[in-house]
């Protein structure tokens, strides 16, 4: 078990869960301002004292800055979500720069060109022993782009990025006149590459989520920059990695075990997980709460909107904390979602003050119970800020100033 909090009223008892059955998914619902933020510190950080990875994927930059209890600060590590073009799946990253769905011609034409231009570059990183950002450049050097580059930036040293994205700018070019794409096609396909190298986090050397993954660490994945699609295309690219990482095995982290399980938490979950319509996410989530489990891969929900949440996500969650809800409809939804959840207690959810909710289901065993959520007291972001004390502060701060220059005046 871990510790989570006290039973309501009685700071005497103790409340944990039970680590053990955080395979069967958790679900964290709660309006803003109810202490959602702070409930996901707690478990994160509590986890990984135990020795569990967990991944935050953060959509609103809240847990940057988080410092854990035991003022470890290597146990928490933090990541801008960067896109790689080269790690990426062609066909995933050419839905995510063409993004019509009528634009098939465009996406197969840019799709073509990755798969070319990434396999050209791995043949110079296995063959010659190269590493990426060096391969990159030695293919630049060798097929003469300086034609494709500004004539200002030519001067300047190019990073690696802008070399990937004048090689690629030429495979287009190439693969467009050997299959005789309309000339609108290429242009098209060229302004969106173009802006999306210029709007878009690109590091070709971004390393897989896999690779970030430590017994004992939290990752916090920081995707606030990022446009609501690109996130959840990045969510998408997660949760497949992830999946396909513990179905493989893992690795041992010399355990003695085929595998490490993974806390995979998601904030803001129905921006991706809506209930009636589609993202790019959508798929992934719903295959990694279906079959993760199984592999050792645990998804945490976090929402303060429930009505909105995907009902075939929505139905792999056996582990709750409800903090306050106001919309009748919401506190219909979990209802729902946690048929256990009998009206009379679910009654008390408008009225609940901040940090205290009602935990229930595998984890804490038969019965409900109202918990007062521990202070988290390292996360310093989303907490509701003090605006009385911020705004006051700042007027007696005016109004001295005010004062000051009114005896001057005089």
């Amino acid at each position: 078990y871990i510790k989570i909090g006290f039973l309501s009223e009685y700071r005497g008892i103790e409340i944990g869960v039970s680590v053990n059955e955080l395979s069967r998914h958790f679900l964290i619902a709660g309006a803003t301002g109810s202490g959602k933020s702070n409930t996901v510190a707690i478990l994160a950080d509590r986890l990984s004292q135990i020795g569990a990875p967990v991944i935050i994927f953060d959509v609103h930059g809240e847990y940057v800055g988080l410092e854990p209890e035991d003022k470890n600060p290597s146990r928490v590590v933090e990541r801008e979500a960067t896109i790689s073009p080269y790690k990426i799946p062609p066909k995933i990253l050419a839905s995510m720069i063409v993004r019509e769905a009528a634009a098939t011609k465009q996406r197969r034409l840019l799709r073509r060109a990755l798969r070319r231009l990434n396999k050209a570059i791995e043949e110079k990183t296995s063959k010659e022993g190269l590493g990426l950002s060096i391969a990159v450049g030695r293919l630049y050097e060798e097929r003469k782009i300086h034609d494709l580059v500004d004539a200002e930036d030519e001067e300047a040293v190019l990073e690696v990025k802008d070399k990937y994205l004048a090689l690629l700018l030429k495979e287009i070019e190439i693969v467009a006149r050997e299959r005789n794409y309309e000339k609108r096609i290429v242009e098209s396909t060229v302004d969106k590459v173009e802006e999306f190298f210029e709007t878009s986090p690109i590091d070709l050397e971004a390393p897989r989520i896999t690779d970030l993954i430590e017994p004992g660490k939290v990752i916090v994945i920081n995707v606030s920059e990022l446009s609501d699609e690109e996130k959840s295309w990045i969510l998408r690219l997660y949760a497949d990695n992830l999946l396909a990482y513990l179905k493989e095995g893992g690795a041992s982290f010399g355990l003695g075990t085929s595998k490490m399980p993974v806390v995979f938490i998601v904030e803001e979950a129905p921006l991706f997980l809506p209930a009636n319509a589609s993202t790019p996410a959508k798929d992934s989530l719903q295959r990694f709460a279906r079959e993760g489990r199984k592999f050792g891969g645990v998804l945490g929900i976090v929402s303060q909107r429930p009505r909105s949440l995907d009902p075939n996500v929505a139905s792999q969650l056996q582990n709750f904390v409800f903090l306050k809800l106001v919309q009748e409809e919401d506190v219909r939804a979990v209802m729902n979602i946690a048929d256990s959840l009998e009206e009379s207690l679910a009654g008390i959810l408008p009225s609940l003050p901040k940090g205290r909710a009602i935990v229930m289901g595998e984890w804490v065993g038969r019965f409900p119970v109202l918990v007062d959520i521990d202070e988290h007291r390292g996360k310093r972001r989303g907490a509701t800020p003090d605006l009385y004390g911020i705004w006051s502060s700042g007027s007696r701060f005016r109004g001295k100033v005010i004062e000051e220059k009114f005896k001057i005046d005089v």
